[in-house]
């Protein structure tokens, strides 16, 4: 349910308490507790007390999130033959199929068989890496919907009567009815009716483009991804008088490129002003994401009111559909692709999976955000030293609670045989950790293996203090032999190859912290997330400490 109610991606992960916190469920009175623990500690009358205060916590905000979701999918009720349950736990392509079957049934047709799976481009999603100031962005109302009812798309084989048409068509425009409704009234009806009618709509794009739907049309899918990507391609020539290459070179080689319109005759024929009568601006392309686009200023300054009443009548006279102010930015970083910072009216957002991935190390988590405050303020050589603070800390870790992950002890972990498993079975055994139960560990390294690759043990030729010690003066030559490869070599001249050697990279659970730990590991890891602010920060500058030896 939260994947579907999180249309935007602004949720950090589909966790219970990620989403509670981002929807400000959570406050000062909140219990929280290391679930991993509460086995243990249940006899304890004092702990026990913080364990059910957690457990009321953990329903309250599991109440609140169902209170919050649930209308949007209970009102599809309405036109969906599915029960609700089915609704919430079905995939959204199959609602709007329902559909179709169910009218054309009643008709008294015939149900088509699935089309055949067939590539289909995607939208076009990319940012401009920098820091910007004053940015305007720019959304499609209802992108793929509008585009299908423009251009009044559907299968006139599977579909002669233009169900799937008339059925956009309807609820695109009961949703924009129920959305002024709501700006008018602020009653909530109206508002979880447009969520509901939202979330349907954009489930129609995916109803053409899914393997096994009765009604899904791959081609249609690849032409109304067409139609959008050469608009927003159109709008991003409008806007800084470049075009999409300029910006994004990488662009020609995606495979989506052959799929592209070859001009914008498509997408001119229902727009008031063509690619060649249209004005051209020269600000600068800061994002563009399936159905949006972000600009700025060369200088940075301000768009004025008059500018904003320009904006919107420009990019509704080259587009065909209908496209709206989605915000003004007083700041603006941009990682890469769909990972960028942002402050609007004072608030800040962040968004990416490489920034807010959960099971990033808490300490690590930290300096990213320190470091993407100081980028918001244009303070990029502070994070250099906020680097060099986090590295001084791995050197003398005090708190290894800072530095571990979160694991889940799930069936599929315990019969897993691959590597990273077996490291979190070794961290558990003999402990009372259960399936269903979380475990917090922390990289260690205990003595050394031999290394080995696809399986086979592998072998290094010997240093000289290594063949000295065996009474050799001169480092032997290697008998002739026919074999070509060095593992051969070593089988007819055992006495010259020695094992190869690593660190035993182990891990541990955190209360079972010495004041040992893997330092190269947490140094590596250090460098690597700062890497994700390396199209911002110039890594030069960045030191290498990831080959410190404690």
């Amino acid at each position: 349910m939260g994947i579907y109610h999180d249309i935007g991606r602004n949720y950090p992960s589909w966790g219970l308490k990620a989403i509670a916190e981002y929807e400000g469920f959570v406050d000062d009175s909140r219990q929280f507790y290391d679930a991993s623990q509460i086995g243990k500690n249940w006899d304890n009358l004092e702990e026990r007390k913080k364990i059910i205060n957690y457990c009321r916590d953990d329903g309250k905000d599991s109440i609140r999130i169902f209170e919050l979701m649930a209308p949007s999918f209970f009102y599809l009720t309405q036109s969906i033959s599915k029960p609700f349950q089915e609704i919430i736990n079905g995939a959204s392509g199959s609602w709007l199929n329902n559909i179709m079957i169910r009218a054309y049934l009643q008709d008294g047709n015939g149900i088509p068989t699935p089309s055949s799976p067939e590539y289909v481009a995607g939208g076009m999603s990319y940012g401009v890496p920098g820091i910007y100031t004053n940015v305007s962005k720019w959304d499609a109302a209802s992108y793929y919907p509008s585009t299908i009812i423009t251009y009044k798309l559907y299968d006139e084989i599977k579909d002669p009567e233009a169900y799937y048409y008339k059925i956009t068509k309807h609820f695109t425009e009961e949703r924009f009815k129920n959305k002024r409704l709501y700006k008018e009234t602020k009653n909530k009806y109206y508002d979880d009716m447009q969520a509901s009618l939202k979330i349907g709509i954009n489930s129609l794009y995916g109803l053409t483009s899914t393997p096994g739907l009765n009604y899904n049309n791959f081609k249609m899918a690849q032409k109304i991804t067409r139609l959008c990507r050469k608009g927003l391609q159109k709008a991003i020539i409008w806007a800084t008088g470049k075009d999409v290459y300029y910006w994004w070179e990488e662009y020609k080689d995606k495979k989506s490129v052959t799929q592209d319109a070859k001009d914008f005759s498509e997408v001119d024929s229902k727009a008031e002003l063509s690619i060649d009568n249209m004005p051209r601006h020269d600000w600068v392309l800061v994002n563009i994401d399936t159905d949006a686009i972000s600009f700025a200023k060369k200088d940075g300054s301000n768009f004025t009111k008059d500018d904003k009443k320009l904006i919107e009548k420009e990019i509704n006279q080259i587009m065909y559909s209908q496209w709206e102010p989605d915000g003004k930015f007083e700041k603006f970083v941009v990682f890469k692709a769909k990972n960028y910072a942002m402050v609007e009216d004072g608030k800040k957002t962040v968004k990416g999976s490489s920034i807010m991935d959960p099971k990033k190390e808490k300490a690590l988590s930290e300096m990213l955000q320190r470091c993407i405050d100081e980028l918001l303020d244009n303070n990029v050589d502070n994070c250099y030293k906020i680097f060099d603070e986090y590295a001084e800390e791995i050197q003398n870790i005090k708190d290894i609670s800072r530095w571990t992950t979160k694991k889940s002890i799930t069936e599929t972990m315990l019969a897993s045989d691959r590597l990273q498993e077996q490291k979190i079975k070794d961290a558990i055994e003999g402990t009372n950790y259960q399936i269903g139960d979380k475990v917090y560990v922390y990289n260690d390294v205990d003595g050394e293996i031999q290394d080995s690759a696809k399986g086979e043990l592998l072998y290094k030729r010997m240093l000289k203090s290594e063949y000295e010690a065996l009474g050799f003066e001169k480092k032997p030559k290697l008998e002739t032999c026919t074999h070509s490869d060095r593992t051969t070599c070593r089988e007819c001249n055992p006495d010259l190859y020695v094992p190869k050697m690593i660190p035993n990279r182990i891990l541990k659970r955190q209360e079972e912290f010495d004041g040992s730990y893997d330092i190269e590991h947490y140094m590596q890891r250090l460098y690597a997330t700062i890497e994700i602010l390396g199209n911002v920060v110039d890594m030069e500058k960045v030191k290498r400490y990831d080959k410190y030896k404690k």
